[in-house]
């Protein structure tokens, strides 16, 4: 079996109390006050996930801003599972490589918020790259290993008032460890 699934639908919500993305993603030696100071805000986030094989998964993600902005967030992805390994007794992979993209789009004052006055709505920024999941011990939903390349699309947003030339395509890596705490 290539998933190991039983619902083909699932839905997900969350509400995040500091959404405000003026903050690097890791600490570094750039100065604090260099950055860009956006005023705080939190966020309203659904999420709908679906299973039609047993080998692809599609996502929505939609999100809105109840602080600063009020304005709103969109984005479409899909993960193609390449196997699974390791299955335990329960047939859930300690190891499940997938590559997957996403593509996302926002309404203009949520483009202003985060990019800068001149931005304009609609699709925004693009990712792809390769996850691995571990299905037996984490939803994934969170994948332990994720390797990305994203960037921004447009002229208008790529070259928007609070986007530096160095942040318009990167990579990002990262790795997360999960175990049982009870």
């Amino acid at each position: 079996r290539w998933g190991t699934y039983t619902d083909p639908l699932t839905f997900r919500a969350r509400f995040d109390l500091d959404s405000t993305k003026d903050s690097p993603l890791y600490e570094t030696a750039e100065k604090k006050t260099a950055r860009v100071r956006r005023t705080g805000t939190s966020e309203l986030e659904g999420f709908i996930e679906w299973r039609p094989k047993n080998f692809i998964e599609l996502k929505l993600g939609l999100s809105q801003d109840v602080g600063a902005h009020k304005g709103s967030y969109s984005e479409f992805g899909t993960r193609l599972i390449l196997g699974n390994f390791m299955l335990r007794e329960n047939s859930l992979a300690m190891i499940q490589p997938a590559i997957f993209g996403t593509i996302g789009a926002g309404t203009n004052r949520h483009n202003h918020y985060l990019y800068g006055r001149n931005a304009t709505s609609g699709v925004s920024n693009y990712s792809y790259g390769l996850s691995i999941s571990s299905p037996a011990v984490i939803d994934t939903f969170y994948p332990v290993v994720k390797i990305t390349r994203f960037g921004l699309i447009g002229d208008k947003i790529r070259n928007a008032g609070f986007v530096r030339a160095s942040e318009r395509d990167s990579w990002q890596a990262l790795a997360l460890v999960a175990f049982k705490i009870l």
